[in-house]
C-alpha cells in the first residue's frame, strides 16, 4: 500500500481497527487514495457494494488517465473486477431520476439512513429528530430532500439542513447497497448543489466521520475543503467537517 502510494498508483485501502489517519496512505486526502474502515464490528460487517464501489472509482480514475492503447494485461485486469459485479446489479438498467421530496419518500429517506448509521454507529437523538419526521424537521425549517429513484425505487437520498441565510448543511446521504457503484452518490449531490443555489445558498457544511471513507473521497471530489469542526454539530460520532463556498455560476 505505502509503495504504491509513493509511485502515485490509484489503490484502495481496506482497514479494520487500525486507524487509517495514523497508519493509511500518505497523504491520505491525495484522490488517488481511496480508503474505506470497516464498522465497529470488524471486517464481516463491511458492505462488499461499498468496497467495489472504491475499486470501481479507481478504475475509472486509471482509465481516464491510462494512454489509448492501455496494454492488454490492463484491459484484462478491469475486465476481471468489472465481473465481480452481480448478475442483479448488471440486470438494472433503469435509469436514476432525480427528484425533490415527496411524502412518499419519507420512509425510504428513514431506511436507507438508518442502515448506514446502524452498521457504523449508533443512532443518536439528531437522527431520530431527523428521520422521525423528515417534512417536520428538514423542509418545514427551510431545507429541501432530493431523492434517486429508478423505475419508480427509491434508491438514494440526500438532504439539505437549513443553518442561517445563506448557509446549508448536506446530511442524510444515502445509496441503497444494492445500487452503489453506478454513481448515484454523486447525482445526488450534484443535485443538492444545484437545489443550494437555487435557495441563495453561498456556504455548505458536512458533518462526517473518517470511517465514511467513499463519502470522504466524494466530498473532496466536489471540492469540499475541510475545516474544524463546530463545537455545536449535535452528532457524537462526528470527527471531521468539510465548507464548500459556492460562486456565482457564469
Amino acid at each position: 500500500m505505502h509503495l504504491a502510494a509513493a509511485l502515485g498508483t490509484e489503490l484502495v485501502a481496506i482497514f479494520g481497527p487500525t486507524p487509517p489517519e495514523r497508519f493509511g496512505p500518505w497523504p491520505l486526502d491525495n484522490p488517488r487514495h481511496y480508503v474505506v474502515q470497516a464498522p465497529a464490528s470488524g471486517l464481516a460487517g463491511l458492505e462488499v457494494g461499498e468496497v467495489f464501489a472504491l475499486v470501481e472509482a479507481a478504475l475509472a480514475a486509471d482509465r481516464e488517465e491510462a494512454p489509448a492503447e492501455a496494454p492488454a494485461e490492463t484491459t484484462a485486469s478491469i475486465q476481471s473486477v468489472a465481473k465481480g459485479k452481480s448478475s442483479a446489479a448488471d440486470a438494472r438498467e433503469a435509469p436514476i431520476e432525480i427528484k425533490l421530496f415527496e411524502p412518499r419518500h419519507a420512509e425510504p429517506f428513514r431506511r436507507l439512513n438508518l442502515d448506514w448509521i446502524e452498521r457504523f454507529f449508533e443512532v443518536e437523538e439528531q437522527d431520530r429528530r431527523m428521520l422521525g419526521d423528515p417534512q417536520q424537521a428538514i423542509i418545514a425549517h427551510g431545507g429541501e430532500i432530493v431523492a434517486a429513484e429508478a423505475g419508480g425505487e427509491v434508491v438514494g437520498v440526500g438532504a439539505l439542513q437549513f443553518i442561517e441565510p445563506g448557509y446549508y448543511e448536506i446530511a442524510k446521504m444515502a445509496v441503497d447497497p444494492a445500487w452503489q457503484g453506478r454513481g448515484i452518490g454523486r447525482k445526488i449531490m450534484a443535485r443538492l448543489i444545484e437545489r443550494a443555489r437555487e435557495l441563495d445558498a453561498v456556504r455548505l457544511l458536512i458533518l462526517t466521520n473518517t470511517r465514511l471513507g467513499p463519502a470522504l473521497h466524494l466530498y473532496r471530489e466536489f471540492g469540499f475543503q475541510e475545516i474544524p469542526t463546530p463545537k455545536d454539530s449535535h452528532y457524537q460520532r462526528v470527527d471531521i467537517s468539510f465548507e464548500l463556498q459556492l460562486t456565482p455560476e457564469s
